[in-house]
């Protein structure tokens, strides 16, 4: 589906295929899944995900963790079929696609610059209702482009335990991403968004902005992000955490990309995966936090500084 940029009927029964296929596993899959809507956007519209529940259930209500992929992934991927570091600790797991992704895509429910910040709150109710979840331990999380829209939802949430995101997107405008990467990004995101014209898309493109949202964010955040991110240059994510005023952390691994790949940084280092799992289950446990800056060298070692001393030896700007 990735490459078919409009509703086809080819792109309608590979949505339709992807989704028959999900409904198979989901009957023989080790724990629970739900197929879930969640309206929005008014019109019997909604926005489609699974609730994945862990296999061993501790006694009462359990912590859930909202993910939110990329632009270029889609719901079913949102969580491991075997093994997923966030089920094997206990909590439950919301993989569901908001304005832009996946079949929202064929439900014509296109993203705009700001209305996740609209989803966030509807989905993260919906959470909080479900019997088993506990509504004071709900967390976000988001990858690539889901960075930027977990980011979008947290700040309209005062309740939330924790955000964390990795390979980040934060560039005001996203410039590198839609005019310097792969074409490919740009024209799916066109689809995402329903524009059919390009120049149209450009006058709205620089509209996609967290200027004025880290501000509003009242939880734990993390970043794990590559030093040398080709789609996201990293001074853009010094700035957005410059503007967050709760506790937050950043771990910054030495010539990694993206994809959190290509350095041994991330070999030899903490495991994004792993790392971010493990961060997120203290956060449920209420294990406190503080801001720090860490920095994964070549060897896999972590160095401590101050995002001050780290911006610093980085000769990173301070940048508008």
């Amino acid at each position: 589906m990735w490459p078919i940029y409009e509703n086809t009927r080819e792109n309608l029964a590979l949505n339709e295929k992807k989704v028959s296929t999900y409904a198979k596993y989901i009957q023989y899959a080790d724990h629970e899944i739900r197929k879930v809507e969640v309206p929005f956007g008014g019109g019997g519209k909604s926005l489609p995900g699974y609730l994945h529940l862990p296999a061993k259930r501790v006694s009462g209500r359990i912590p859930a963790v909202w993910s939110i992929s990329g632009m270029d992934s889609f719901k079913e991927l949102s969580c491991a079929l075997y093994g997923d570091k966030l089920l094997e600790r206990g909590i439950a797991v919301l993989a569901l696609e908001g304005p832009g992704q996946g079949e929202c895509c064929v439900r014509d429910i296109h993203v705009t610059a700001t209305n996740w910040m609209q989803a966030g709150p509807a989905v993260l109710s919906w959470i909080r209702s479900q019997s088993e979840i506990d509504p004071d331990r709900v967390a976000l999380s988001g990858v690539s482009m889901g960075s930027f829209w977990g980011t979008q939802a947290a700040s309209m949430d005062e309740r939330l335990k924790a955000c964390v995101v990795r390979s980040v997107c934060h560039e005001p405008g996203m410039n590198t991403l839609f005019n310097m990467a792969s074409p490919t990004f740009k024209l799916r995101f066109m689809y995402m968004a329903g524009f059919q014209d390009e120049g149209e898309f450009d006058k709205v493109a620089p509209t996609f902005s967290l200027k004025g949202v880290g501000e509003k964010i009242k939880c734990p955040y993390l970043v794990l992000a590559g030093e040398d991110d080709h789609l996201s240059p990293v001074e853009f994510t010094y700035n957005l955490l410059e503007t967050v005023s709760s506790s937050k952390q950043l771990l910054l691994y030495e010539g990694a990309d993206h994809g959190l790949g290509g350095s041994s940084s991330v070999v030899l280092g903490p495991n994004p995966g792993t790392y971010l799992a493990d961060w997120l289950k203290d956060r449920m446990d209420g294990k406190p936090t503080r801001t720090m800056h860490m920095k994964v060298d070549a060897n896999g070692q972590i160095h401590e500084s101050t995002f001050e001393e780290a911006r610093k030896a980085l000769s990173v700007p301070i940048l508008t």
